[in-house]
């Protein structure tokens, strides 16, 4: 297999953001159908071959215009490894929220994808990865801080989660809930998932919490 090219200057990484927005806007105006390499290369005004020696085949682009939009808010986790659990999931949840806000269309092209794709597919699992991978990172870490039980099924409880907020963003995008909400729906979903697991000395803060974030959406 070829390397796939750097984009180490300024330049190359700047061309680079501008193909993945492309991306985005053209798999919300058409869906992932009428997304196609040679469109997308004669928008970005860049040859053919140079958007697959950066990305790989369509999938892969797909997967990268997803991932970059997102990585923004699960690098929160990382670069916070001391601050309180539910602060660093505040913190992530948020993120998402802001970042899926803006393109309704964008977000229902993903949605559709993901939920439509084969399981076995390459966009399938890379898609499903998004955001169960940083789930399972989060539940890894909760773990080793004690605040979840040793029996834990991580991968398991991590795969239900991602698909609750797969399904969520999806009603959200019908219009099914206020775009000011997301955020805060996104932890929800993630907070209550954890109770049946939490020890009892990570039980009471997440409670607590469970019964603010219902509260505000109830509000």
């Amino acid at each position: 297999m070829a390397a796939r090219k750097r984009y180490n200057s300024p330049l190359m990484a700047e061309r680079r953001q501008h193909m993945l927005a492309l991306t985005r806007q053209m798999l919300a105006e058409s869906g992932y159908a009428g997304l196609s390499m040679r469109a997308l290369a004669a928008r970005a005004n860049v040859a053919v071959s140079t958007i697959y020696a950066a990305f790989g085949s369509k999938d892969d682009l797909i997967y990268e215009a997803s991932s970059e939009l997102y990585q923004q808010s699960f690098d929160l986790a990382s670069a916070s490894p001391h601050r309180p659990s539910l602060e660093i999931i505040a913190l992530v949840c948020d993120g998402l929220g802001r970042n899926t806000r803006p393109s309704v269309a964008y977000a229902q092209a993903c949605c559709r994808i993901y939920f439509l794709a084969e399981r076995d597919s390459t966009l399938g699992r890379k898609l499903s990865s998004l955001l169960h991978d940083w789930i399972l990172d989060l539940l890894g870490t909760l773990r080793a801080r004690d605040e979840l039980q040793p029996w834990t099924p991580l991968a398991t409880l991590a795969q239900d989660i991602s698909s609750h907020l797969w399904a969520m963003v999806y009603d959200w995008t019908l219009g099914r809930y206020p775009d000011a909400t997301l955020g805060t729906r996104y932890e929800l979903i993630l907070t209550t998932a954890l109770l049946p697991y939490a020890t009892p000395a990570f039980q009471p803060a997440l409670t607590a919490r469970v019964d603010a974030l219902a509260r505000l959406l109830a509000g």
